[in-house]
């Protein structure tokens, strides 16, 4: 029986340390698998280290020589940007030369009488194109001469800038490329691109070359910045599959239309645009509206522009208004049409500065155009002009109402009486000699009323259509 019992025990302790020892080689097997993996993972990760460290190496180099660069090229990049602004506002300020010696020689001859004016001194005069159908001229004629003569050194400095260029290797001054790096960076390193804080000097990274493309660009042209190619490369950079509204690289374009953009638009309004220009001022108000898309308007950059437009504005009616009436009533034959047409220029530059009226601080757009333009140099030639015989009444209707159609509707709005700033304006059209056979010039009696009541001059309305 004890041998039995022991010989049991035996094989028990047997079998045990069979079962040990599988569970030992089982356990040195999962150790050897966890080992592979754990190698193979370490591969994989030493394989990316390898790609990280080439692409951080690499992208070290392109920034140093990057840096080089543009410490190299970007002030005389700069300094052609300057000599461009320079070449513009000299082009203008000789252009308007020329135009205010025709204006100050046509006024000359029409103001002096008989010998005066056959003795005036011969001068070249460019031709004006007569007036359309609405009464206004275009001034935006330019003297072909002189707009070569600008042009063509405009063109160098362009040249002078491409050949800055021309021994820089394409990848360097190339936004689409630089794009390309930047955006690899952050699309496979993710977060050491968020912690090396690339957002804050991405910008400086692509002023320079900004800059260069926008040296041909003119601010008051047909092309708007957003057409340019520097726009349309960089307007999605950094942009990931999905879209995280906290990412500082979305404010790439709007920190580049202030550092870049915004000055070259402060210049062109302070010293380019022409306020009598339809065209010009079209193009103007386009701008500073696409600027409002990315600049908030309260921004002292942007108020300076506007401050720049009113000053522009101011300057053109205070110097480029010409109203003057013939001294002691007398003209020239044919001095008509010359008064006619600075009147209907005044009309215009006021149909321009009212184009403003809603970007611009209301109380001195109205200052300017009504109180100062309107009702201190508009209407008292009108007036002055029909009793000296200088314009016929209808001409004088006609102008006041373009003049009307261009004044805001809120402004002229009025439930039972004339607004303040139109009383001088309805009592000009109340004295228009009304139309008869007599006097075939007159006013249109139903227009000179229709108009009177459109300004809520009733009364006086009411008084012209009992006239006899």
């Amino acid at each position: 029986m004890r041998s039995r019992l022991n010989c049991t025990r035996i094989e028990d302790s047997k079998f045990l340390n069979k079962t040990l020892k599988l569970i030992r080689l089982m356990q040195v097997d999962t150790d050897i698998e966890n080992t592979n993996q754990s190698l193979t993972a370490l591969g994989e990760q030493l394989e990316k280290s390898k790609a990280q460290y080439a692409l951080f190496q690499g992208l070290v180099q392109f920034v140093v020589n990057l840096v080089d660069l543009f410490n190299e090229k970007a002030p005389e990049v700069e300094r052609l940007e300057e000599e461009v602004m320079r070449i513009e506002a000299e082009k203008v300020q000789a252009l308007s030369r020329i135009t205010e010696d025709d204006v100050a020689c046509e006024l000359r001859e029409a103001t002096e009488a008989g010998d005066a004016a056959g003795a005036a001194p011969q001068r070249r005069r460019r031709r004006r194109r007569p007036l359309k159908l609405d009464g206004y001229q275009s001034s935006d004629t330019e003297d072909e001469a002189e707009v070569k003569k600008f042009a063509d050194a405009r063109q160098e400095l362009l040249n002078q800038c491409g050949a800055l260029f021309e021994d820089v290797q394409e990848e360097f001054k190339s936004i689409p490329h630089i794009k390309k790096i930047f955006e690899e960076w952050k699309t496979k390193y993710y977060d050491s691109y968020k912690q090396a804080y690339c957002a804050l000097s991405i910008p400086s990274v692509f002023s320079p070359l900004v800059r260069r493309e926008l040296l041909g660009w003119d601010p008051l042209g047909d092309v708007s910045f957003s057409a340019m190619d520097w726009y349309k490369t960089l307007i999605d950079f950094g942009v990931m599959k999905e879209l995280d509204a906290s990412d500082e690289d979305l404010n790439l374009i709007p920190l580049l239309v202030k550092s870049l953009v915004l000055p070259r638009a402060r210049h062109a309004i302070a010293h380019c645009w022409d306020p009598l220009s339809s065209l010009q001022t079209a193009k103007a108000r386009a701008l500073l509206s696409e600027l409002l898309d990315y600049v908030d308007a309260s921004a002292p950059a942007l108020k300076e522009i506007f401050s720049a437009a009113l000053v522009a504005m101011h300057d053109a009616v205070e110097k480029r208004v010409h109203l003057q009436l013939p001294s002691g009533g007398r003209r020239n034959p044919g001095s008509g049409d010359v008064h006619l047409r600075q009147l209907w220029s005044s009309c215009k530059l006021l149909k321009n500065v009212l184009s403003w009226s809603d970007l611009v601080e209301t109380s001195s757009l109205q200052h300017l155009s009504l109180d100062t333009l309107l009702n201190g140099r508009i209407v008292p030639f009108v007036r002055g002009a029909c009793e000296t015989h200088l314009l016929r009444p209808c001409d004088a209707l006609c102008c006041c109402e373009r003049v009307l159609e261009v004044v805001p509707r809120p402004w002229r709005e009025s439930a039972s009486e004339v607004p303040p700033a139109l009383r001088q304006l309805a009592d000009c059209v109340a004295r228009l000699p009304p139309a008869s056979t007599a006097h075939p010039h007159g006013a249109p009696r139903d227009r000179v009323i229709a108009l009177l009541c459109s300004m809520s001059a009733h009364n006086l309305a009411r008084q012209y259509a009992s006239q006899a």
